[in-house]
């Protein structure tokens, strides 16, 4: 493998040199092993911290799609505050009442309003698909 080349400046890390073919990643920042093929000799990698919740929708009977949440979607805030990599967004979900979203797609910010999930009730039916941490573009 070749030399790894790290640039404190934007975060990146650069491998030059490298053989074509299948490696697994892992390592600091990483939540878990990543298999990566490589079909060239350099790689660029830009590892972010999540600071958004991707949408998939599974059910367009569900809270999400109602609510005007499409696949692929990226929720950057709830109740008018942007959340962090640590902070537990899907609890933010669960209770009464309404809650207020900022969401990107396609570049274009939008503010939608879904309803929460009442407590005792099941999660994913209620949604009608999923959420997982992301990066913003």
């Amino acid at each position: 493998m070749g030399p790894l080349n790290l640039s404190a400046e934007d975060g990146r890390a650069v491998f030059d040199d490298l053989v074509a073919g299948d490696y697994v990643l892992t390592g600091n920042g990483v939540p878990k092993s990543v298999d990566v093929t490589i079909p060239c000799g350099q790689v660029y990698l830009d590892f972010k911290s999540p600071d958004c919740l991707r949408v998939a929708i599974g059910d367009m009977e569900g809270a999400m799609y109602k609510a005007g949440l499409r696949a692929g979607d990226l929720i950057i805030s709830l109740n008018g505050v942007e959340f962090g990599p640590t902070q537990n967004a899907w609890e933010l979900f669960r209770g009464e009442g309404n809650l207020s979203l900022v969401v990107l797609r396609d570049g274009v910010q939008l503010r939608l309003t879904m309803e929460r999930v009442p407590n005792g009730t099941d999660w994913f039916e209620k949604l009608g698909g999923m959420l997982t941490p992301a990066s913003r573009p």
